[in-house]
């Protein structure tokens, strides 16, 4: 009888004469349910995909490491992948995972087990719902351009390399971010984001900071230790305070905190030579212009915006050419107006009531009274300010907005009616509430006599 030998060798199929190792079949079923999901007949590029086992690693965006036996990436972006995405835990190894410009919709699957994810891109789709808790890894994550809700999840303790988020719905804070030390890049523009920009000064390698166009208040924090900075932009938001010291950051090429409620003076711009872009406007700024930056003025022409503040005209030919202006003070001179409307609710009256047109940075007074019977509960609306007795003052007003003032019946136990019961109910206390009197009716014992019931009315002065 003839031997037989078998070579074995584990892990691995042959095909066509190719060895092609295997990956867990865990793996395997992720990717296949990430086809499934997404509609994968459909992509621009499916090569490979739902192939024979063992075949895994030759399929369009996917690779494996070395010996074939593990996925560590899969990069599919702008390949018109249509559907939700699957729980991509499964790749226990997987360091990218990459599918932006897409038309994914769902909710972003939990990786925060996900021990070796360095790289998650997820940003141009149509993903709805919240972010989900971040792995512990140096993760740079991009989930912009989405249609996101809920708030930042905490960034206490993680190993951030890039925050992308921008271009969302999300609310509430900007979460703590001392400890970030390897975060160079923070994004969160364009949400509706309110609170105060938190302390920076753990994230001391940041280059990119960007929160312009949310809802945030308090003041700008100090700057001068991010000496990696390059660019720092919270325009369009309710910021107030001043501009912190700009001394140090020698990196720095682009500044924008213009719109909002800054005053104070511009500060020096001295050994900021690679400032490309500088706005400021449209805030409360006052006094005198520093000078371009020097030894190096790096200010690029018409890219900078000084106006409307309360600046002092002086002469510059360098602000001339950096702001396009011809003194660059020109708009300086005639700050915009803005609308305030107020509106008052049932039960009161606010004054004025109509509409008024006020000077940009004013702070327009409003009289609140209500009408007998009732009582002020709050003064609400977009333009802030501080209500004291019947008078209302807005914060200093950079935009249109509102005014809005509520009232409420005032109650009172001292307003009480009493009146005869015709039936023998058993002892009870009924009190109706008719705007500013209260009615109180109280039946005597049973088989007590009508006639010996009387009603008095006492009204509280």
């Amino acid at each position: 009888m003839n031997a037989r030998v078998f070579t074995v060798i584990p892990f691995a199929l042959f095909f066509g004469g190719h060895v092609f190792a295997a990956i867990p079949v865990e793996e395997r079923a992720v990717l296949n349910a990430l086809y499934a999901q997404t509609q994968g007949k459909n992509w621009i590029n499916n090569s490979g995909w739902n192939g024979l086992q063992g075949s895994e690693c030759t399929w369009y965006g996917v690779t494996c490491d070395a010996s074939e036996t593990h996925v560590l990436s899969v990069a599919l972006p702008n390949n018109n992948l249509t559907g939700t995405l699957p729980d991509i835990s499964g790749l226990e190894q997987l360091t990218n995972f990459s599918v932006r410009s897409n038309h994914i919709s769902g909710e972003i699957p939990d990786i925060s087990n996900m021990k070796n994810i360095w790289n998650f891109i997820v940003n141009d789709n149509r993903l709805t719902g919240s972010i989900p808790n971040l792995p512990k890894t140096n993760l740079a994550i991009d989930v912009s351009y989405n249609k996101l809700t809920g708030s930042i999840p905490s960034l206490s303790g993680l190993r951030l390399d890039s925050f992308y988020a921008n271009h969302n719905g999300l609310t509430g804070n900007i979460p703590d971010m001392s400890g970030l030390s390897a975060l160079y890049e923070f994004d969160v523009s364009e949400n509706m984001l309110t609170g105060s920009i938190p302390n920076l000064s753990g994230a001391m390698n940041l280059e990119y900071f960007n929160v312009a166009l949310n809802q945030l208040t308090g003041s700008i924090p100090q700057l001068s230790n991010l000496i990696g900075l390059q660019t720092f932009n919270v325009r369009g938001n309710q910021i107030a305070g001043s501009i912190p010291s700009l001394q140090g950051l020698k990196k720095l090429r682009q500044f924008s905190v213009r719109e909002n409620h800054l005053a104070g003076q511009i500060p020096s711009l001295a050994g900021l030579d690679r400032l490309e872009l500088f706005y400021v406007s449209n805030n409360l700024l006052s006094g005198v212009v520093p000078a371009v930056p020097s030894p190096t003025n790096s200010l690029v022409a018409g890219q900078s915006l000084l106006c409307p503040n309360n600046l002092t005209p002086t002469a510059d030919a360098n602000w001339n050419v950096a702001t396009s202006n011809t003194p660059w003070y020109s708009t300086c001179s005639s700050l915009p107006n803005m609308m305030v409307t107020p509106s008052a609710g049932i039960g009161g009256t606010i004054t004025p009531d109509s509409p008024l047109s006020v000077t940009y940075g004013s702070t327009p007074e409003f009289h609140v009274a209500p009408l007998p019977g009732f009582k002020v509960i709050g003064i609400s609306g977009s333009c802030g300010g501080d209500f004291s007795g019947t008078t209302f003052v807005t914060t200093a007003v950079t935009y249109d907005c509102t005014v809005a003032a509520s009232f409420a019946p005032v109650v009172s136990t001292d307003q009480v009616v009493s009146a005869p019961v015709s039936s023998p109910y058993l002892w009870a206390i009924l009190i109706v509430s008719l705007g500013g009197a209260t009615l109180c009716f109280a039946p005597k014992r049973m088989g007590a006599e009508r006639d010996d019931d009387a009603a008095r009315v006492r009204r509280s002065t």
